[in-house]
């Protein structure tokens, strides 16, 4: 961390060797008539410097996943609580509930000569989205415009909805899916993580230095912050 920053590391995951040219790097450095420091051109004694280190692209992939950890955390935490939040607000804000079931009384009323739909005693809440669409008998609004003047006119202290859900309309904008996938993807990784470590502890003992600083750092990137991703996990 102290020589790679993100960007720096990002831009080395991209050039790095992979495993066949690390291989083939050595099988041609192995040559008799082969002198790497003299032979080898840039690229090749770039890809010579990295041929002793063991599954690089790996170490890689999750360096960058420990380097990025700590704001992806705390971004998608952010998110949940502000969604945790506006969920909160919407189910107690009084002025919603009141234009809901204005909204119902409308639906049952138009609804009237329906023994079923003209007796319902609730509506999905993506109905609303409906209400641009339904014109009024004469044809001069729609039923979202009959909605804003029936609230100006007689319940002016509802028009307050548009205050009380301020938090629902940036939540609006999150996009739940990838924030899903996102979190597993966390948690994937971490997984991949401590299974990467553990192998590299138990079976690659003979080939590592004993102070392997990937193995030294991954080790106690996972004891400080295993709990930080539990929580994650939960709150999602």
């Amino acid at each position: 961390e102290t020589v790679f920053d993100l960007d720096l590391l990002l831009q080395f995951a991209e050039i790095a060797p992979t495993e066949d040219e690390q291989h083939e790097t050595e099988l041609h450095a192995n040559k008799e008539d082969v002198d790497p420091m003299t032979n080898f051109g840039r690229a090749e004694k770039f890809f010579y410097a990295l041929i002793d280190i063991v599954d690089l692209a790996l170490r890689l992939k999750l360096w960058i996943f420990m380097m990025n950890f700590k704001e992806v955390v705390s971004d998608k935490q952010a998110q949940i609580f502000q969604l945790d939040a506006a969920c909160q607000r919407l189910s107690k804000c009084e002025s919603f509930q009141h234009i809901l079931k204005m909204v119902l009384c409308w639906g049952n009323h138009m609804n009237a000569s329906s023994a079923h739909n003209g007796n319902a005693y609730g509506f999905e809440i993506d109905g609303l989205a409906l209400l641009p669409g339904l014109k009024t008998m004469d044809g001069q609004m729609n039923m979202m415009m009959y909605l804003y003047k029936t609230l100006y006119e007689k319940f002016p202290d509802d028009l307050s909805v548009f205050e009380d859900l301020k938090p629902i309309k940036v939540c609006a904008t999150f996009d739940t899916d990838m924030m899903d996938k996102t979190v597993l993807e966390m948690k994937e990784q971490f997984e991949r993580l401590q299974q990467t470590v553990t192998i590299f502890k138990d079976d690659y003992q003979d080939i590592l230095e004993w102070d392997d600083r990937f193995v030294v750092y991954a080790t106690k990137f996972i004891k400080d912050h295993k709990t930080r991703l539990n929580k994650l996990v939960m709150l999602h």
